[in-house]
């Protein structure tokens, strides 16, 4: 039985605040920048760089590598066209969102305030236990971190900065032992008020002295480690996790390796075993129907664009068409979701052979043994240490080595 310390579980690094100007290329890790910056780094520290190879990721699909996600009041002007019409940031390819997020960020810098640092940079990184913990359960750990980064940063705005809004991007690396992500975040927001990170020093938090600054960072933090808390919760008790299944991205948040089990050397002859078998058989439905949602959304974005065209020559289309139009959207999202519900159950079983098969991790005494949800049987225990604070707080306190995790 495994035990995750949630303390560790999602970490935030901040980097010093950088003024020179912002380069996007280092968010996408498959660039040649982004490389040959690990290339110098390891030259420096006197190492050979050896790229580690995606193909050991068996939740990691090609379409996702070197992404770049930009979220806040940027991603409206990465959004928007030439034309004036808007696109999904998501149906670009990654070199036309850079290219974009660039302009965008030295026009809006150009427009407020100027000051003296460039960008604020946060590392959010997953540890080496978390991160098994959630592949373990048909869990994507992409998905986890993604929402750990968007969730801490909607928190953060929320708590710092009401009613205005955060630009940021970043990008997710796969390139070292821990999954983590470089999150870029613009000094200014929407209003033009600046973007402090500030954190209290340890030597004068020691001597219960009160800072001036606000402790942005240490929010940030916290609000990181709830979410971790809530992921173990998910992950212990299937009836925490049973909403996912109506996400309407649940079909990118439950994975089943990438990798064929089947997928051998080119020389080995070997005969296919019966649990080779098996597992390939409850694997096969899931593969042609991530195929099937794939045609969907492509069909759902066909059906949709075009019909904002009329409405930037300020004509007015028949009711009827309007009524018929959106009837087959309607319809095309329901068929979606009947795709992804089979898909949900198909997951579901193939994770349930799995654990029966290959003898995987078991549930906890507290978790039932039988569950048609595919984090039904996870190997993650928390353990917790006596806490006299309120739930939000994190008092340290001196525990023994196998109470880990402190509450949050």
């Amino acid at each position: 039985m495994k035990t995750v310390a949630l303390q560790k579980a999602i970490n935030v690094i901040k980097m010093d605040a950088w003024t020179n100007p912002v380069d996007f290329r280092y968010q996408d890790e498959t660039s040649e920048y982004k490389i040959g910056c690990d290339r110098a780094a390891a030259q420096k520290r006197g190492h050979v760089y050896v790229p580690k190879p995606w193909e050991g990721l068996p939740y990691l699909a090609k379409d996702d590598l070197g992404k770049v996600y930009v979220r806040g009041f940027l991603h409206d002007s990465v959004a928007q066209n030439a034309d004036g019409t808007f696109q999904s940031p998501a149906t670009l390819f990654t070199s036309e969102i850079l290219q974009r997020l660039s302009k965008a960020w030295k026009v809006h810098s150009r427009k407020t305030r100027e000051t003296h640092i460039s960008h604020q940079r946060l590392v959010f990184s997953l540890s080496k236990e978390f991160h098994d913990a959630i592949a373990q359960t048909g869990r994507n750990p992409d998905m986890v971190l993604r929402g750990a980064v968007e969730r801490t940063m909607r928190a953060f705005q929320e708590k710092f900065h009401p009613g205005d809004s955060v630009g940021y991007s970043y990008g997710l690396h796969h390139d070292t032992d821990n999954l983590h992500a470089h999150v870029f975040i613009h000094p200014r927001t929407r209003g033009g008020e600046f973007v402090g990170m500030s954190e209290q020093l340890q030597k004068k938090a020691a001597r219960g002295a009160v800072s001036r600054h606000k402790n942005q960072l240490k929010f940030i933090r916290e609000t990181a480690r709830r979410r971790a808390a809530q992921v173990l919760k998910e992950l212990s008790d299937p009836k925490e996790a049973a909403h996912l299944k109506n996400n309407f991205h649940s079909d990118r948040i439950y994975y089943v390796p990438r990798l064929s089990h089947i997928a051998r050397t080119k020389n080995d002859l070997r005969p296919l075993t019966p649990l080779e078998t098996q597992l390939e058989q409850k694997r096969a439905p899931v593969v042609a129907l991530d195929r099937q949602i794939a045609a969907k959304r492509a069909a759902i974005r066909d059906a949709t664009n075009g019909r904002h065209i009329p409405g930037i020559f300020r004509l007015r289309q028949p009711k009827w068409l309007r009524l018929m139009q959106q009837a087959q959207t309607a319809n095309l999202f329901r068929e979606l979701r009947q795709l992804q519900d089979k898909r949900y159950r198909a997951v579901s079983e193939y994770w349930a052979s799995r654990r029966r098969l290959l003898g995987g991790p078991r549930t906890t005494t507290a978790v039932a043994q039988e569950s048609s949800s595919p984090v039904a049987a996870p190997s993650v225990t928390v353990r917790r240490a006596r806490v006299q604070q309120p739930a939000h707080a994190i008092k340290p306190a001196a525990v023994k080595a196998t109470k880990l995790v402190r509450r949050i």
